[in-house]
């Protein structure tokens, strides 16, 4: 049983405070503190959210701090919610408010290749000892392909802890610092690419989760777009050309893989990686504040364009004159016109390979069986006759034999018949 909380630090992540409680509740092992806090007995801590946590220790923890409170500001749950469409944000909030496990299949986390560690900044723990008498660790320190510490410019160190939550156990980070000792690491430059984006993906993650508004993040990008990278109508993204302009912004980012195929996905809002948003947001010049709050979204270019084209015709204009006006191909204005641009999009169903008689081919393969293994025991003597090779004979794939029982049966045959003459 807990009898004692401690306060929650500031910035500070729900594991490592969870960790701390651990170190002074008197349990000299850590599953049995976990079966205290956490709802399932076989829970492993989660480093970037909150456990599904146990009624009791639920209602104890609110007498301390509001639990809407503790899941804003003290795990990452912000920084993957805040551009998701208004529904499925709403709809992962009230699921991370009930507390139930699984949250991660709500929040678009992608899955690194290479393994990465929870971090700290040595500078970050000097200051924490000198204010509160012990380090912990820093959610701003925990965001993927983030290195770098934004407050004093210097590399992250990793601990032993792989962020993976596989075999998590609490150990916090005095425990782990007092073995290792606290590392010195590189600083940089303010001007440093990854000082800024790192800047900016801190300030982003520190602003209210607006929670009511329903504007894309695919169209407030292109509305912040500039006229170079969009259509003269506006409907169109230039992503050759902002794929290749941002490429040379971000040169020496240490984690930059973003591609033209990547940024279609992010316009189209088919992509809600916020590192890769909030680097499109960064090269577009979006204040953090302006991004959270979507200021200055206006109409779509697109669309004021069709309407000024419409207004133009209902003048008198005809399609070539339009088409001088606005600077624009008279088809793309007869277009406009004939409504072709307003049509919803269909979806084509996806191209399906004709299906295949295989009673005619089992039929066919079956009668040049014979003929055919004759002619490859010739130019093979010590050849063993397989499904494999059958296969090659026939030019088909191995696991096609499945539609094949007849030619398998022949095989099957030829091969006793084969042993047996072996034998004798």
């Amino acid at each position: 049983m807990i009898k004692y909380l401690a306060p929650i630090y500031p910035d500070e992540s729900v594991y490592s405070y969870l960790c701390r409680l651990y170190v002074h509740s008197g349990f000299v092992w850590h599953r049995g503190f976990a079966n205290t806090v956490f709802a399932r007995w076989n829970e492993n801590p989660e480093y970037n959210f909150i456990n599904p946590l146990s009624l009791e220790f639920r209602d104890m923890l609110e007498r301390f701090i509001p639990y809407n409170e503790l899941l804003l500001e003290h795990t990452l749950f912000t920084y993957y919610a805040r551009f998701l469409s208004k529904e499925k944000r709403s709809r992962a909030y009230e699921y991370a408010l009930t507390n139930e496990p699984l949250l991660r299949q709500y929040l678009p986390i992608t899955q690194r290749k290479n393994e990465y560690y929870l971090s700290y900044c040595p500078k970050c723990v000097e200051e924490d000892r000198r204010q509160y008498g012990e380090c912990y660790f820093h959610i701003q320190h925990l965001i993927p392909s983030v290195h770098v510490c934004p407050l004093h410019n210097c590399e992250l160190v990793d601990t032993v802890l792989p962020n993976k939550g596989r075999n998590a156990t609490l150990i916090p980070l005095e425990q782990i610092i007092s073995i290792s000792g606290v590392e010195t690491s590189a600083e940089y430059e303010e001007t440093n690419i990854n000082i800024r984006v790192a800047k900016y993906i801190n300030e982003v993650i520190h602003q209210p989760l607006n929670m009511d508004t329903d504007i894309l993040i695919s169209d407030y990008l292109t509305v912040k777009l500039k006229d170079e990278y969009v259509s003269i109508r506006g409907e169109r993204r230039k992503l050759v050309e902002l794929n290749r302009d941002m490429m040379v912004f971000f040169d020496g980012l240490e984690f930059y893989d973003i591609t033209k195929q990547q940024l279609s996905y992010i316009f189209k809002n088919d992509c809600f990686e916020p590192y890769k948003i909030l680097l499109v947001a960064m090269f577009e010049d979006i204040t953090p504040k302006d991004l959270c709050t979507y200021k200055g979204y206006v109409e779509p270019k697109h669309i004021t364009f069709d309407k000024r084209v419409r207004e133009l015709s209902q003048q008198g204009k005809n399609t070539y004159e339009i088409a001088n006006a606005m600077n624009v191909c008279h088809e793309v204005v007869r277009q406009i016109l004939m409504g072709t641009y307003d049509k919803p999009k269909t979806n084509h169903s996806p191209y399906r390979c004709p299906k295949r008689d295989w009673s005619t081919i089992d039929d066919k393969c079956c009668k040049e069986f014979n003929s055919k293994v004759e002619n490859y025991i010739v130019s093979n003597p010590k050849a063993i006759i397989s499904r494999r090779i059958v296969g090659e004979l026939f030019d088909l794939k191995d696991k096609s034999l499945r539609n094949l029982p007849r030619l398998q049966q022949m095989i099957s045959d030829y091969k006793q018949i084969h042993n047996q003459s072996k034998s004798t």
